[in-house]
């Protein structure tokens, strides 16, 4: 007999295309001692059916059908939403409809939940896949290890570890205490404030083993770019909040100054007909760091030197660096193209003169020749009336 699970795990699902791998995931756990909700957010795909067809009447297996969408609008309050009716289990597992967990991460939560380093959050080792389910490695920090909250802004943000939300199991009472998960638009960052804020004064502790593999698919968020100037302004947002939340709690950067310049650099994505330059400027500008000392004052000196945008674009990622070098060599070949165009143009007008004044040269030469011919037949006849003139005049000569 199953015994009543201390773990609930949340599904706000809307999408269906990866929801059947999500469910054989955890129907292939090796403890299925786990509460499982599966929120549809009024999704215009048949959520129930998946559903039914993996879990129908099966023990501690829920669907809710919630009849306003909510997640388009407000992601992190809909997860809130789902939060609110499963309240009452000790630790909370926010898992998505697209992404798939090892067979034994449920076992390895058991094994763990009782051991004296764990406090709010438990982390399983994280990696990727995609639309295709090929494999992406992730960084992750030693199985068996704990971050504090310093720690892991730091390595997240410094680029030693990747992050997401699914990976986190999180206590129940913490995340209610604190207010639920934090609210940004789209949800973005909102897993990075939200475990930030879960963690102090504690500490997260890594699982010995256990894998999640995060999906960057083309219907996610993370996958598409058209979302990307609403990101950049969320991740001000958040850079602020993280300034102002280690000043309030006494905590300081584990990053040198200017690889904290980086770590703001590499946050931010290209945004459509924008440079990267132009950008990262306006950002850059809004950001509450450049007017806290001494970040002021490296910012002042790197303006003065002229290298702020470099340090910032030396920390883009290498494929937004290879984007925004297409996108500037396509915008250049159009201009080229554009201008070769005009070019084109005038030579085509230029020649069209030149043809005109060829033809006017022309007629010109025919009519001086024409002309030249009268007066060249004129010169012969009075060559020759001048010859008969000589001539008759020699024969009266020789005659007289």
């Amino acid at each position: 007999m199953i015994s009543e699970p201390r773990l609930s795990i949340i599904i706000p699902a809307y999408k269906s295309i990866h929801l059947g791998q999500v469910f054989q995931s955890l129907k292939d756990q090796t403890n299925q001692n786990y509460s499982l909700y599966v929120f549809d957010d009024a999704s215009t795909e048949d959520i129930k059916t998946c559903f039914e067809s993996y879990f129908n009447n099966q023990p501690h297996r829920h669907y809710h059908r919630f009849a306003e969408n909510m997640g388009g609008s407000n992601l992190a309050k809909h997860w809130n939403r789902c939060l609110k009716l499963v309240d009452q289990h000790e630790w909370i597992w926010l898992f998505s409809d697209d992404d798939v967990m090892s067979n034994d991460c449920v076992s390895a939560f058991y094994e763990n939940v009782d051991n004296p380093k764990v406090f709010n959050v438990m982390r399983f080792i994280l990696n990727g896949t995609n639309d295709n389910n090929d494999f992406l490695s992730f960084k992750n920090p030693p199985c068996g290890s704990t971050l504090s909250c310093e720690q892991f802004f730091s390595d997240l943000y410094g680029g030693h570890i990747d992050a997401r939300m699914p990976e986190f199991i999180i206590k129940t009472s913490k995340l209610k205490e604190i207010g639920g998960f934090v609210p940004y638009d789209l949800a973005w960052r909102s897993d990075n404030a939200t475990i930030m804020r879960l963690t102090y004064p504690d500490h997260i502790f890594v699982m010995p083993h256990g894998e999640v593999l995060w999906r960057f698919g083309s219907t996610n968020v993370s996958g598409t770019k058209k979302y990307n100037q609403r990101k950049n302004a969320v991740t001000v947002e958040f850079f602020n909040w993280v300034d102002a939340f280690f000043t309030e709690k006494g905590l300081s950067y584990q990053l040198s100054p200017e690889d904290l310049l980086k770590a703001y650099g590499r946050s931010f994505l290209l945004e459509e007909n924008r440079s990267i330059s132009a950008m990262l400027s306006d950002y850059a500008a809004n950001l509450s760091y450049v007017n806290t000392p001494p970040r002021q004052e490296l910012f002042k000196k790197s303006v003065e030197k002229n290298i702020i945008h470099e340090i910032l674009f030396e920390a883009v990622s290498p494929y937004e660096r290879e984007q925004h070098r297409l996108i500037t060599e396509n915008a250049r070949l159009a201009d080229l193209s554009c201008q070769q165009q005009g070019e084109l143009e005038c030579i085509h007008k230029e020649c069209d003169k030149l043809r005109s004044e060829i033809s006017s040269l022309s007629n010109t030469v025919e009519y001086l020749s024409t002309k030249n011919r009268k007066h060249l037949k004129l010169v012969r006849v009075l060559i020759a009336s001048i010859a008969i003139i000589l001539l008759l005049m020699a024969i009266v000569f020789f005659l007289g």
